[in-house]
């Protein structure tokens, strides 16, 4: 009996599941159509008179047609149904072909993507199969070129390594070019990347020679470069130049200092002594008053704008020499100088820029002199002879038979008048240049 039941209880369940399969697509073609479900229909919304509602009643329909409606009335709604019926049936012979087409393509769809599948497991194969070659091949290369790319690896590092005895061959000869270059800079530089290995390395006789070579010729760069700051023609960066050039090369401060001073002193005061020759010829002059003013003017501005350069420059060397932490200072170079050095050496550049400024001063205001004095001698003959002018003016102008003396004399009077202009142009620009 327990297992008879227990059989009952599951054909039970089976038959709940099938039921509610069974009604679960029944909701689903509902909803696909606008079918409402009898179970879900409002019993108080009850419209038995109404064709198109769930609970039409058709019998209680046509017994009320026949009562109330005349034989027209009824004919009429006969061809009216009759017409309403082929119509559903047309549009349910459409509805049903349109699904027929699109279960067909549904169905081909399908089989193509059956069929695609097919073949792209096909293909899948035959790419797992020539992977596992291309696999197998480049085992067997990476096997069979072991041996060489050892041999390749080692003979790249021979290659680099024949490069650099190469570069450290003809390293005297590149710096010998640089030096002829007057690149001397770039020289030291290079001296300097590759002494370390010159002389961890030494023990090898060439590599001993190239040592030594270099250094001498470093040497003789030293010893030239300290000869150069004796000429006094050379610009004021150029010296500073040089000096870091000895500073790289741990030249002896102390005497690249007093060349450098001596080389600033003799530029400085070779320029005061160019100037005050000049400027002596250009305001003997004065009288003309021409563009040969402005020149003057202009030619004193250049000489103060170089002769502070100059000076500029001196400090920039002196700092470069003694600097504790200079940008071109390294390893190779001296070790920085002592404060109490520092310090006597910008007493020294103190003292070279005194006797320079003395001489500058007097060459300035002599010639500032002697253009003011020329200035009041030719103002003060211009104003009498404008003043003269003006007094001929006025007296001809009461006579209008005289028209040309007349014209002449107004001209005589313009041009007056520009020169004083010009002259207080020119008194303005010294003031300023003064200042």
């Amino acid at each position: 009996n327990m297992n008879d039941d227990h059989n009952s209880s599951d054909e039970d369940e089976h038959e709940d599941e099938v039921e509610e399969r069974e009604s679960s697509s029944m909701s689903i073609f509902a909803s696909y159509y606008g079918i409402v479900p009898e179970d879900k229909i409002d019993d108080n919304n009850e419209d038995c008179s109404n064709i198109d509602h769930a609970t039409f009643k058709p019998d209680n329909f046509v017994k009320n047609m026949l009562i109330s409606d005349s034989v027209e009335s009824l004919l009429a709604k006969n061809s009216e149904l009759v017409h309403e019926i082929r119509t559903l049936d047309g549009e349910m012979q459409k509805l049903v072909y349109d699904n027929y087409n699109k279960f067909i393509t549904a169905t081909e769809t399908i089989k193509e993507m059956k069929n695609d599948v097919y073949g792209m497991d096909d293909d899948m194969e035959s790419v797992r199969v020539k992977m596992q070659m291309i696999t197998k091949t480049s085992k067997e290369l990476d096997d069979l070129f072991q041996d060489k790319r050892v041999q390749v690896d080692k003979l790249v590092r021979i290659r680099r390594l024949l490069t650099r005895l190469e570069f450290l061959s003809e390293l005297p000869e590149r710096l010998a070019v640089m030096i002829d270059k007057q690149s001397y800079k770039e020289a030291v530089e290079l001296y300097h990347k590759t002494i370390s290995v010159l002389t961890k390395h030494s023990h090898v006789l060439s590599f001993k020679n190239i040592k030594e070579r270099t250094e001498g010729m470093m040497q003789d760069l030293t010893g030239k470069v300290i000869n150069l700051l004796d000429d006094a023609s050379l610009e004021a960066i150029k010296l500073t130049q040089y000096v870091t050039v000895l500073r790289m090369m741990s030249a002896p401060r102390g005497r690249v200092l007093d060349k450098l001073l001596n080389a600033h002193k003799k530029r400085s005061l070779g320029m005061v002594h160019s100037f005050m020759t000049s400027t002596s010829t250009v305001n003997a002059k004065m009288e003309r008053l021409d563009h040969s003013e402005a020149a003057d003017v202009s030619h004193v501005r250049e000489f103060h704008q170089s002769l502070v350069v100059g000076l500029i420059e001196a400090c920039k060397g002196v700092y470069e020499l003694y600097a504790p932490s200079s940008p071109h200072s390294s390893k190779h170079t001296s070790v920085a100088a002592s404060p109490v050095d520092f310090s006597a050496a910008f007493k020294d550049l103190r003292a070279m820029n005194s006797v320079v400024m003395a001489e500058y001063t007097k060459a300035l205001l002599s010639s500032m002199r002697r253009f003011f004095n020329d200035f009041n001698d030719v103002f003060t003959s211009v104003s009498v002879d404008y003043m003269f002018g003006a007094d001929i003016v006025g007296v001809i102008s009461h006579k209008p038979e005289d028209l040309e003396n007349e014209q002449i004399a107004e001209e005589k009077k313009q041009e007056h008048f520009r020169k004083l202009s010009n002259m207080l142009d020119e008194r303005a620009k010294w003031l300023m240049l003064a200042r």
